[in-house]
């Protein structure tokens, strides 16, 4: 499988509910500095989202 192939696979499965990736912490944009900084440390093991 190609790389886009399993994007689309992964995009139409969070679309039907059917996959959630974990999600480690939520910052709104305002502190994406903090978000980064977040990231940065690097032992983060989810994901990290910005709110827009």
């Amino acid at each position: 499988m190609t790389d886009s192939t399993l994007l689309s696979a992964a995009a139409e499965l969070g679309g039907q509910g059917r996959h959630t990736p974990p999600i480690e912490r939520a910052y709104p944009l305002e502190r994406i500095a903090d978000a980064h900084a977040h990231a940065e440390r690097g032992r983060t093991r989810k994901k990290i989202v910005i709110r827009v």
